[in-house]
């Protein structure tokens, strides 16, 4: 992905923020928490100095479980599928790996997570070169997942709910389908703590 691209997409952190701005003013915060709050929105997208738990919490959330894991395997196809031309390429496979490309420069740092974070890093880091090594082996059960949800991206269906609806064909898929399932239905978070020393 060239810089000049990077430069002309919409921010959705700015967006987020703007949303998130309307939403907590309808509710009690105070004025201090509504600021953390946006901060940590804003400040999601790279690593910063960071100035206090929900801020860092926001990046390594949206880092550790949105662009890793089993997850990516259905969320990447469907927002390559949604931001279209932001990816370059001529069908959903080539603009899949452009996305892999440009995520691997910005995302897979492993200095960006506390080291305490370390095994549970490496657990969702090993799905998602799983992902990117059977996307550039043009493996057959990920060309399939990842058309048909670039497919729910353009369409702009709900992931999750096409995710429960997605029917696996081999054991690749059942895998990784299932590791989704438990991931998006609230059932790794305790297995997931537990790799938080």
């Amino acid at each position: 992905m060239d810089k000049k691209k990077n430069e002309s997409e919409p921010r959705h952190n700015i967006t987020s923020v703007v949303l998130a701005l309307e939403l907590l003013k309808k509710y009690s915060f105070t004025e201090d928490e509504i600021n953390e709050i946006s901060r940590a929105i804003r400040d999601h997208r790279k690593p910063h100095e960071w100035k206090t738990r929900i801020h860092q919490s926001v990046y390594l959330a949206d880092k550790l479980f949105e662009h890793m894991g089993a997850y990516i395997t259905f969320r990447a196809g469907a927002w390559v599928g949604e931001t279209g031309e932001k990816y370059s390429g001529p069908d959903a496979v080539y603009k899949l790996l452009d996305y892999c490309k440009g995520a691997e420069e910005r995302i897979f740092l492993e200095n960006n997570y506390p080291k305490r974070f370390e095994k549970l890093t490496k657990y969702q880091f090993k799905w998602m070169y799983d992902f990117m090594d059977a996307l550039k082996d043009r493996e057959e059960w990920i060309i399939d997942i990842v058309v048909k949800f670039f497919k729910v991206g353009e369409n702009n269906e709900d992931l999750e709910q096409a995710i429960l609806n997605f029917k696996p064909s081999g054991k690749k898929q059942e895998l990784w389908h299932k590791e989704t399932l438990d991931y998006i239905q609230g059932r790794k978070f305790e297995e997931f703590g537990r790799m938080v020393e």
